[in-house]
């Protein structure tokens, strides 16, 4: 954390001794937003259109700063602010990255801390954008049965982690610790399976509130909703339950496979005690049990992400299941969803997902040990 205050420190002085082209630093004016867009793959062509939706729903008059980090192919990543320019808005470039990897911490961490010092806020919200598969350590979400064998070359599903950036992809460990303790009221994810206990946990310390789906979330994921609903994240208590409505109604209006959506908003603040009580649950189910967990990935056997309330009330006992239905009520704040996700049914959603290891993946397993939450809770 120190060397993070003197990065600021030290730029902060460099921008304010400047002569030839002085710098005004602003003062800090209600939420400061970053929209961090990593999308250097195979979703490169939404950027623009994000950048887009953001002008259209950003009233400079309304809302507080607006700052927007876009990495897609082509291009070096830069920083954004949006700017009122006689009647309308336009983007002001703040800096362009020498480093070009939008899946690396270091970047992640500089952004957060650019952003600070260049669009300073009473409070700070952040949204995220790129592919994403939660806790999985990277690539394993391609073929998690071959995951860490020598060879590992299986057949390609998609390849996803916490940010892509041309196959480079960062593990939520490395995330987590990117992220400044307390910085951000709320964090907001367009990016799939990030509604996941692991996640929730090793994100307890870093913000309040996450907003984000147990399954898949739907191109165009925000995009449609932030010319009319932008500037709920901006109430002094950014109101996380009308965003997240407003993102499944649109998706539940359409048709077909288009008609598929789940979203929940979580509190961070009992998965401490979350941990506990599944600690002293401890589940303990055969395959054919698991097989019958509802799960959210639609990779076929072995599924890796399953609702986690589903799972863990298997192993509970009466008085734990009331323990259970308690902690929930105050951790998922607000959770909805379609009745299908294009071939998957959802017939049961507590808005948060988890990982039940596997005989089929030892590998998988031995990584899952690793993790934060799994520490909490064997």
């Amino acid at each position: 954390m120190k060397y993070r205050y003197l990065y600021i420190l030290l730029l902060f002085l460099a921008l304010s001794c400047c002569k030839d082209n002085e710098i005004d630093i602003p003062l800090p004016k209600g939420r400061t937003l970053l929209v961090y867009l990593a999308g250097d793959n195979n979703l490169s062509h939404e950027v623009n259109d994000m950048h887009e939706a953001l002008l259209d729903g950003w009233n400079p008059k309304t809302m507080g700063s607006l700052v927007i980090f876009a990495d897609s192919k082509g291009g070096k990543p830069m920083l954004i602010k949006l700017e009122e320019y006689k009647d309308g808005v336009v983007s002001d470039t703040l800096r362009r990255y020498a480093n070009e990897n939008s899946a690396s911490p270091e970047l992640l961490r500089q952004v957060i801390d650019d952003t600070q010092i260049l669009a300073p806020g009473e409070s700070y919200g952040m949204v995220l954008f790129s592919h994403a598969t939660g806790w999985l350590p990277e690539k394993a979400f391609r073929n998690p049965t071959r995951w860490g064998a020598a060879t590992n070359d299986g057949p390609q599903i998609t390849p996803r982690s916490i940010f892509d950036d041309g196959g480079r992809e960062m593990e939520l460990a490395d995330f987590a610790a990117a992220i400044p303790d307390g910085l951000f009221d709320f964090m907001a994810f367009d990016m799939c399976f990030m509604s996941s206990v692991e996640t929730a946990y090793a994100l307890r310390n870093k913000t309040e509130y996450l907003l984000a789906a147990a399954p898949e979330i739907l191109s165009p994921g925000f995009t449609p909703i932030y010319k009319t609903s932008l500037g709920l994240l901006y109430k002094p208590q950014a109101d996380l339950k009308g965003f997240g409505q407003a993102f499944f109604d649109y998706f539940n209006s359409q048709s077909g496979p288009y008609q598929s959506a789940a979203i929940s908003v979580v509190s961070t603040s009992d998965m401490e005690s979350l941990a506990a009580l599944t600690r002293e649950i401890n589940p303990q189910l055969n395959q054919e049990q698991i097989d019958q967990v509802q799960f959210y990935d639609r990779n076929g056997k072995p599924h890796v992400f399953f609702d986690f309330d589903d799972y863990i009330r298997q192993g509970a006992t009466p008085k734990q299941i009331t323990q259970l239905d308690g902690l929930l009520s105050k951790i998922v704040l607000f959770k909805l969803n379609t009745p299908k996700l294009i071939e998957i049914y959802i017939t049961k959603h507590s808005g948060l997902s988890v990982y039940i290891p596997q005989d089929g993946l030892p590998k998988l397993n031995d990584a899952y040990e690793e993790t934060e939450w799994r520490k909490a809770t064997r």
